[in-house]
């Protein structure tokens, strides 16, 4: 009965990870995403604003200004998310490398095609690496917080992207039927 129940919550546990893979693959889907369509609408604008101007004279020029504000808001935040998640991908990467250390220490101490002038320099460096890194590991991990932040950005650069293209469509609306 003990075993079936064990079995019962790997399997849930199993299905939660997938779960929990499944939303960050989504929220990664998700930045890429908002960075294209961002600049798509951004462009799009551009191009607006180049066919009302006549002359010098930009139609409904409060309207233009807040739509390419809007618009520059979301591409600059669609910027920022996708940045933010290239660095911590990196910055993971680089963490899991860094368990390896004290593994590459030993193979570099037992080496015999290293001269021990070399071996000194690369165990000191190796040495500094680690002790970084065990400091690192020491600390909590900001995972929760990060999410939370990556929220938070996403949930802004919507914003944006939604009052941005809100005030597009009300543009081209204006400049198409002069109201």
């Amino acid at each position: 009965m003990k075993e079936l129940q064990h079995e019962l919550d790997t399997e849930q546990y199993k299905a939660e990870l997938a779960s929990l893979r499944r939303i960050v693959v989504q929220l990664n889907d998700l930045r890429k995403w908002l960075l294209n369509v961002s600049l798509a609408s951004l462009a799009f604008a551009f191009t607006i604003m180049l066919k009302a101007k006549e002359g010098s004279y930009i139609p409904h020029e409060t309207l233009a200004t807040f739509t390419l504000v809007f618009l520059i808001l979301s591409v600059i935040g669609a910027i920022l998310i996708r940045g933010k998640y290239e660095f911590d991908n990196c910055i993971t990467d680089s963490i899991s490398f860094s368990k390896l250390l004290p593994e590459f220490r030993h193979l570099i101490t037992k080496s015999p095609e290293i001269s021990q002038s070399e071996k000194d320099e690369l165990i000191g460096y190796l040495d500094r690496a680690i002790v970084h890194y065990e400091k690192h590991k020491n600390e909590k991990s900001g995972l929760a917080s990060s999410l939370r932040a990556d929220l938070v950005l996403i949930v802004a650069e919507l914003l944006f992207f939604i009052l941005g293209l809100g005030c597009l469509c009300l543009y081209l609306w204006q400049f198409l039927f002069n109201v």
